[in-house]
């Protein structure tokens, strides 16, 4: 395994001048992925017809953007410019305005999301959650690393870590990728989430669809077994181009390091 060329970053010990260095030049990749699929351009057509992979809320927003509404496709805008701001420092227009577009689309729409949720992502609207100790975590644990194999194979992720946070390692060009279920009792809930530690890279797993989340209740394995496997199919859809976007990212952030080291 080649060794990383760039410094570890540690968020609780380096400067913000630091961390905005990394972030800015290792993200625009990975936006301009999860905008791609948003829009369903070239290889992401396919996904117009598919509902997960994308968290309720955003594939219903989406539906909408399909359909020509204009508020949608605003609030589309407002939250693509959002996540731009917010990663690369980027300003625009839309952003200057204290009115957030996307909660006055909901504002809208909310029953019909409602609707859409309990429709087509039951789980999250009427979920037999497990409230207390969740009693089945090596259960989940076998179900996703199961669901790691078949569908995301290429990658290489191997289990590494059992417990309320399983993980599963991988090697991408030196730096360790890992991908992580965070159980939390109290939320009754447990998170998806991909990091690559070293260069500040961490989001919910579905961040590529349009900035998607990836959260799950805390329910029977028996019952999360359809959620999860269609979740799987579609994100290995996108994984691919995901691990494209974080090589260009690693790549685009070691030459401005080299060149910074080298002024």
């Amino acid at each position: 395994m080649p060794r990383p060329s760039l410094p570890r970053l540690n968020p609780y010990a380096h400067s913000q001048n630091r961390i905005d260095f990394y972030i800015s030049r290792v993200y625009p990749p990975i936006v301009a992925l999860a905008e791609r699929v948003g829009r369903f351009e070239g290889p992401f057509a396919a996904l117009r017809d598919e509902r997960y992979g994308f968290c309720s809320s955003s594939r219903f927003h989406l539906d909408y953007c399909l359909s020509g509404d204009p508020l949608a496709i605003r609030a589309g805008e407002y939250v693509r410019c959002f996540e731009r701001m917010r990663l690369l420092g980027e300003s625009h227009p839309i952003l200057q305005s204290q009115q957030n577009l996307r909660s006055m689309f909901f504002d809208v729409r909310l029953q019909e999301y409602f609707s859409f949720r309990e429709r087509y992502f039951p789980w999250e609207s009427n979920p037999e959650i497990i409230l207390g100790k969740y009693p089945y975590v090596a259960e989940l644990t076998g179900l996703l690393d199961s669901l790691v194999s078949r569908h995301l194979p290429f990658a290489g992720f191997t289990l590494r870590r059992r417990g309320l946070v399983p993980t599963w390692k991988a090697d991408l060009n030196g730096y360790i990728l890992e991908l992580q279920a965070e159980m939390q009792w109290r939320a009754a809930g447990f998170h998806l989430r991909l990091e690559i530690p070293h260069v500040g890279i961490t989001d919910p797993l579905g961040y590529p669809f349009f900035f998607s989340g990836s959260t799950f209740p805390l329910i029977a394995p028996t019952a999360l077994e359809r959620p999860l496997s269609v979740f799987f199919a579609a994100y290995s859809q996108v994984f691919p181009f995901l691990l494209q976007a974080f090589r260009e990212g690693i790549s685009n952030l070691e030459t401005a390091w080299k060149k910074a080291r080298n002024a």
